[in-house]
């Protein structure tokens, strides 16, 4: 599991966040890939009420919004069963487990799926075949 730090959150991370310094996430707080590259190769985005809860609606993901401080700015989601709320870490768990995460597909495909270069190598297969 990984913690994706907000740009601005890179310089005082481990003060603002010192529960995370032994924790067995590993934290991303560098540039090094932007955020749809984290979302694309995930198979979860958990949060409270980061617009990245907003943007993983296009990609092949479920999103867990956690019921903490403003999670009502993403409630609009999981009323609309593009997400679920949870309330616990065992409930987030036991989603994760039986594959429960109330994702809807936006459309018939979603815009961003995992996989892309060998997506895109198949799709250029399929042209140049026929």
């Amino acid at each position: 599991m990984i913690y994706k730090l907000h740009p601005s959150e890179y310089g005082e991370w481990k003060r603002w966040y010192p529960e995370l310094i032994n924790s067995e996430l590993e934290i991303i707080s560098d540039n090094m890939h932007d955020i749809y590259y984290y979302i694309g190769n995930s198979d979860y985005v958990v949060g409270i009420s980061s617009t990245v809860l907003f943007e993983a609606v296009e990609f092949d993901v479920g999103i867990m919004i956690i019921k903490e401080r403003d999670y009502r700015k993403a409630e609009i989601l999981y009323q609309n069963g593009f997400a679920s709320l949870i309330t616990s870490e065992s409930e987030l768990e036991e989603k994760v487990v039986c594959g429960c995460n109330g994702k809807q597909r936006v459309g018939d495909k979603n815009l961003f799926m995992k996989n892309s270069v060998e997506n895109i190598k198949r799709e250029l297969k399929k042209i140049l075949i026929s």
